[in-house]
């Protein structure tokens, strides 16, 4: 099939139809890099099944790891996070919830010798990024995580960046 002309002879132009469509574009947000040592709450009654985590986020991805597995690792547009006022951090991906708080139980395992390293490898790559402003990287000192006495609001603390940060980084917040 050829396409219809418009003119005659020499010089004819040929007009082919085109389709319009529309695609709905979100705004890609600036790249954000952030980890914090965090506890994964895996039982809400057995103080030892919260195990220390590291939650990073980093090109617009975000991963949750223990010492053993990664729980996961996401899309910051494929995770919604919600906040309770007990410093709880509910990450939800793919319908399955993860519960994160700042400090763990007196049972929790302590943050591995690998994980401590882990940690100050990211904070030091975040460290070196311009995207959070001048102090936002700084906040996620794993030896302060650690240090942090038990109370509610060293718990608040270690949650309270993620607050500021998931959003700017696309995950929904609810």
């Amino acid at each position: 099939m050829s396409p219809p002309t418009t003119g005659a002879g020499e010089g004819v132009v040929r007009v082919w139809p085109v389709a319009t469509y529309t695609r709905t574009v979100h705004p890609t947000p600036p790249p954000v890099s952030f980890a914090a040592g965090l506890y994964w709450r895996r039982s809400k009654i057995n103080g030892a099944k919260c195990v220390p985590a590291i939650l990073a986020l980093d090109g617009g991805r975000l991963r949750l790891s223990s010492a053993d597995e990664v729980a996961f690792e996401a899309p910051c547009d494929e995770v919604e996070a919600h906040f309770t006022f007990l410093a709880t951090m509910r990450l939800t991906v793919n319908g399955q919830a993860f519960d994160l708080v700042g400090k763990g139980a007196n049972l929790s395992p302590k943050f591995t010798a690998e994980q401590l390293a882990e940690l100050e490898s990211l904070r030091a790559h975040a460290a070196n990024q311009d995207t959070l402003g001048p102090n936002l990287a700084a906040t996620a000192s794993p030896t302060s995580l650690l240090d942090a006495a038990f109370d509610a609001q060293a718990m608040a603390a270690n949650i309270k960046p993620w607050r500021t940060v998931l959003p700017a980084a696309g995950v929904r917040v609810s």
